[in-house]
């Protein structure tokens, strides 16, 4: 029997003599018990997935809501001295420059009982703005603690679970139906909070009717 080894055949007693030598190599004939493998390399992770560089505070210069009839939707309107960073949080999770309106419809400025929360802390989750219900909890690790989201589409539960906003010049501008926030006669209550990472910056309190 013959094998070929570099370009030279090798007889049957060559033949042994090769295969002792291959066996050799591993400690006289002793096969390893492990093969230990490089390191697999680590997946990069997408652009800003680790970058919590702190971004500047950016002040709200000023604010206006509206509450129209003939379109039966609520107008907001948020100015800053700067571009706000709705995109950008913290190791922990708070975004940069967010912001959070409670809506109360018994028409009481003070207490605490609010019936939905429009949550601008969430943009950097999911890159519209969520209308909560206050209560119960929801499961949503973002929720802040309040409830489930609400359709924003009057009469169609689930087509649309956000409020489009749109940033230019620094300003930030949205609205909402009024039976997206319980608002069923377009008045209601509102306090508006602007907090840089998770610290309250601003608070605004107003009562609105159309």
């Amino acid at each position: 029997m013959w094998i070929l080894v570099n370009n030279t055949l090798l007889g049957y007693g060559s033949k042994i003599f090769f295969i002792l030598t291959i066996f050799g190599a591993f400690g006289c004939g002793d096969v390893p018990d492990r093969i230990t493998l490089p390191d697999r390399p680590s997946i990069p992770e997408k652009p800003g997935d680790s970058d919590h560089t702190l971004v500047d505070d950016v002040k709200l210069r000023s604010s206006k809501v509206e509450s129209d009839s003939s379109t039966r939707r609520a107008y907001f309107t948020l100015n800053y001295e700067t571009e706000p960073r709705f995109d950008r949080t913290d190791d922990v999770g708070r975004v940069a420059h967010g912001f959070q309106i409670f809506i109360k419809l018994d028409g009481i400025i003070g207490g605490n009982k609010w019936d939905y929360i429009i949550r601008g802390g969430e943009i950097a989750v999911y890159g519209f703005i969520p209308v909560r219900r206050a209560t119960p909890s929801s499961s949503d690790p973002s929720s802040g603690g309040w409830g489930e989201m609400v359709s924003v589409v009057p009469g169609v539960p689930g087509a649309q679970m956000g409020l489009i906003y749109k940033l230019e010049n620094n300003q930030v501008t949205f609205s909402a139906p009024w039976e997206a926030i319980g608002a069923s006669d377009g008045a209601f209550t509102y306090v508006l909070d602007t907090f840089y990472y998770g610290s309250l910056r601003k608070s605004k309190t107003e009562k609105i009717a159309p």
